[in-house]
């Protein structure tokens, strides 16, 4: 039974991936970051498709569609999720073949790269600020604050972010009911904001923040308990 469901997730990741390679194929794209996806989960997929040099930050694939082979290439997103890479895999061997089609990619890829680079800095920089206020107990609000819609999804993720950590559910039901909390995670949604990230990657950014309040929190119990 173990075994059965395991090939079923395995089938669904699958299709998932393979889902979104064919629709950027389809509609042309060669990028694209893909935040509802872990990269973990793409990894393994890579892995199973022969992947040589899958690490911990990166892994690409062999994919036929259509009848062409692309060579897909993921990379775990700085702000949560993978960044996917897809190109005709003849064109990669052409490339490399070629000194000056070579250059032309890389220059392209670095700016990328550097974009990427650049939404690693800003998230550490409101991050700071974030702790700064709490600790200064400074509470600030994102201009979102009164949709209600989007404040349910912050928190619904956020606590399943908490759950993530090691947390259980009950522990992390009943810390997500104290205000300190509550102020923290909509602060430093204030502060992504500011930092000039959209809003469904404000929530993920609070996402990854909360686990580490999650973790020092695990960790600040297990101290007591000693």
């Amino acid at each position: 039974m173990f075994g059965f469901l395991k090939k079923l997730s395995a089938n669904r990741r699958n299709e998932a991936i393979e889902g979104r390679i064919k629709k950027m194929v389809s509609s042309g794209k060669d990028y694209a970051v893909f935040d509802e996806l872990y990269f973990e989960a793409a990894r393994t997929y890579a892995i199973e498709k022969g992947a040589k040099a899958a690490d911990s930050t990166s892994a690409s694939a062999s994919v036929l569609v259509g009848g062409t082979t692309y060579r897909v290439l993921f990379v775990r997103a700085t702000s949560g999720g993978t960044i996917f890479g897809v190109e005709d895999a003849q064109d990669v061997k052409d490339r490399v073949l070629d000194r000056s089609k070579m250059e032309e990619f890389l220059d392209k890829n670095l700016k990328s790269a550097f974009d990427d680079l650049g939404a690693s800095v800003r998230y550490d920089k409101a991050e700071r600020l974030t702790v700064k206020d709490i600790q200064d107990g400074v509470v600030k609000m994102p201009s979102w604050v009164n949709d209600q819609t989007n404040i349910e999804v912050l928190f619904d993720t956020t606590l399943k972010a908490a759950v993530k950590s090691g947390m259980s559910e009950i522990d992390a039901l009943r810390w997500f009911g104290t205000k300190d909390l509550s102020d923290a995670i909509m602060t430093s949604v204030a502060q992504f904001e500011q930092a000039g990230f959209s809003k469904s990657e404000q929530i993920i950014c609070a996402c990854e923040f909360t686990e580490k309040l999650a973790k020092a929190y695990i960790k600040a119990q297990l101290r007591r308990q000693a």
